[in-house]
């Protein structure tokens, strides 16, 4: 039964994101229905065809699925009056032998093996993992045991869904989670943001109001993810707890993190602290001119959004408007 209302799912659109990443190279499906192209993934290879394709058994004339499902009998070619079929391998015929050298190729090429939502019980596909040579297979399965347990690194038995949807997150927390060195998703575009001087208890899939607001700046702006840092990572939600003298732990390996992350190319930096912390607490602007000091620091193209405080302060990004513009701002000036 086709359903052609059907919707990708948090493992369709994961894995897209990943090859668009470049951190995937190839998705092997075992599935008909073609939700990995319509989530956005590219390079694709199905074992057993797409019903969304279709075409005539005599004349080989290709239909869509439209036409297909238009029909009140058999399915016949407008052309020739043949048969029309989706252009699937049913049940006791072979698979389509390019797709499956292809899977050879791209599995035995590969340096992680992921495999997932599958009991790797069907056959050829199964046996597919045997060709892999790389690192390491990772196994998603929540129906429970499958026949090559022993034979990966790591199983997990859960949902490839909420596995991958967990993936798809940068968060880094120091010990005791009473730090927090940065909170983001995953993309080729992101909007890197100091939103505020230290960090809240925000985690992924919990946002807190800052945090919501920086992923809908990021979406109004034409980026495809965020990633929040900030100029101190002690997570602190009532400002009056946070240190009266610097900790150096934390300074160094949020420094660490951070020019990790600014080291990528045409990085935009939206300056978002605010101004109140910042002036109670001097070696928070220690924090920054030492962030500054990072090579590709000064670099990175600076932004800021809403009004500057009077004292030369970027807002914070709680309580701005929907609609306001991205603005260059100029860091040097203001780290005088």
């Amino acid at each position: 039964m086709v359903h052609m209302d059907i919707e990708p799912n948090d493992a369709h659109k994961a894995l897209a994101k990943l090859e668009e990443c470049h951190k995937l190279s190839a998705v092997i499906t075992q599935n008909i229905d073609g939700l990995h192209q319509k989530a956005g993934s590219v390079s694709v290879l199905e074992l057993h065809g797409n019903v969304s394709r279709n075409y005539c058994m005599d004349c080989h004339n290709s239909y869509d699925i439209e036409f297909m499902m238009s029909s009140s009998d058999v399915p016949t070619c407008t052309e020739c009056g043949g048969v029309t079929k989706p252009d699937v391998v049913l049940y006791e015929e072979d698979l389509d032998e390019e797709v499956l050298n292809k899977s050879v190729e791209a599995v035995s090429s590969a340096d992680l093996l992921i495999v997932g939502g599958t009991s790797l019980n069907i056959y050829p596909a199964a046996g597919l993992i045997h060709y892999f040579k790389g690192k390491a297979i990772v196994l998603i399965n929540k129906g429970g045991e499958t026949p090559y347990d022993d034979m990966s690194d790591i199983v997990i038995r859960d949902s490839i869904g909420h596995v991958l949807s967990e993936v798809m997150w940068l968060y880094e927390t120091g010990a005791n989670n009473r730090a927090r060195f940065v909170l983001g998703t995953i993309g080729r575009k992101p909007l890197v943001c100091f939103g505020g001087v230290n960090p809240s208890t925000a985690a992924p899939g919990e946002l807190d109001p800052t945090l919501k607001a920086v992923e809908r700046f990021a979406k109004e702006n034409g980026f495809d993810s965020y990633i929040m840092l900030n100029l101190y990572p002690q997570r602190s939600t009532n400002p009056n707890g946070l240190h009266k003298r610097i900790n150096l732990a934390y300074h160094k390996e949020n420094l660490k993190i951070i020019e990790e992350i600014l080291s990528r190319e045409n990085v935009t930096v939206w300056a978002a602290w605010g101004g109140t912390l910042i002036e109670k607490r001097p070696y928070l602007k220690r924090c920054l001119v030492d962030i500054l000091k990072l090579e590709n620091a000064r670099d990175c193209k600076w932004v800021s959004i809403g009004a500057i405080s009077k004292k030369g302060h970027p807002h914070h990004p709680l309580y701005l408007r929907t609609v306001t513009p991205m603005d260059a701002f100029d860091i040097d000036e203001y780290s005088l």
